[in-house]
């Protein structure tokens, strides 16, 4: 049976859209499949840096601590990037967090996008996109879900008023393609900027976009819960969390608004 490809996501207009850059010019696209990070990594050693793994659905999408993901085959944007990082990778899922914001923000500029450190897109206090990162031997894979074209009614009931497509809060549809050439046109001028100069001289631009800074939030680091106000984050990326009248540094943990509980499972 022919597998039927969205126009709109067809590999050779990508890859035509996307150029000679470094990113978005080895593609694979799947209808249907489990997981896109789970493919990426099967592959991995044998394709270039910048590979894309696109896919129509994810039937078993994950986001952190094996969280479900939901997608759906007509509104979602899900793909996994391939990389070969010749630095400590623990920065690029604030990264790619980045330019998915600076991608939604050239593409959507009516839509106000924050990051929820450390691996979230929300949008009026739901969410938007997850991103997860995972190491396969020597390569990393970056696996994104974003929310584009979905109804309100295309999510499941038990994640309805969590979650978000851009769609709903821009009231128009998008191009996928063109979004995702987007995404990847600034991840690309990131990750280069990363590789040459670091992570620290994203700080302020990740700052400014950080959902819930200066207010008070819980932080379950997996050993201890921790409530403070939220300052910022390391040149490392770490968050800063100021609580007890001294500033505590975290490397990972979920983050809450104190009050008020994160009950979506897309992105975890």
């Amino acid at each position: 049976m022919t597998e039927i490809i969205p126009d709109e996501l067809h590999p050779a207009r990508i890859i035509e859209l996307c150029g000679e850059g470094r990113f978005g010019t080895t593609m694979i696209f799947l209808r249907s499949v489990d997981s896109t990070n789970i493919v990426a990594a099967s592959m991995a050693a044998g394709l270039p840096e910048g590979s894309i793994i696109l896919a129509g659905r994810q039937t078993a999408g994950r986001g952190r601590k094996g969280r479900d993901w939901y997608s759906s085959t007509d509104g979602s944007l899900v793909l996994s990037i391939i990389l070969k990082p010749q630095s400590d990778p623990v920065t690029l899922t604030a990264l790619l967090a980045l330019s998915v914001v600076e991608a939604i923000e050239a593409e959507a500029p009516e839509v106000a996008v924050d990051i929820k450190w450390p691996n979230d897109i929300y949008s009026g206090g739901r969410k938007l996109a997850g991103i997860l990162a995972e190491r396969s031997g020597e390569n990393v894979v970056l696996g994104i879900g974003l929310d584009v074209n979905d109804d309100a009614g295309d999510f499941p009931p038990e994640i309805s008023k969590s979650a978000v497509s851009m769609k709903i809060l821009a009231g128009r549809s998008f191009d996928r393609g063109l979004l995702l050439v987007s995404l990847l046109r600034f991840f690309e001028k990131n990750y280069m900027r990363w590789e040459n100069e670091g992570f620290s001289i994203f700080r302020f631009d990740l700052e400014n976009r950080l959902l819930w800074k200066g207010m008070e939030v819980s932080l379950d680091s997996g050993s201890e819960v921790v409530t403070g106000s939220l300052e910022g984050l390391t040149d490392e990326g770490f968050v800063r969390i100021s609580s007890d009248g001294r500033e505590r540094i975290f490397s990972s943990g979920d983050l809450t608004l104190t009050g008020r509980a994160d009950s979506s499972g897309n992105g975890g």
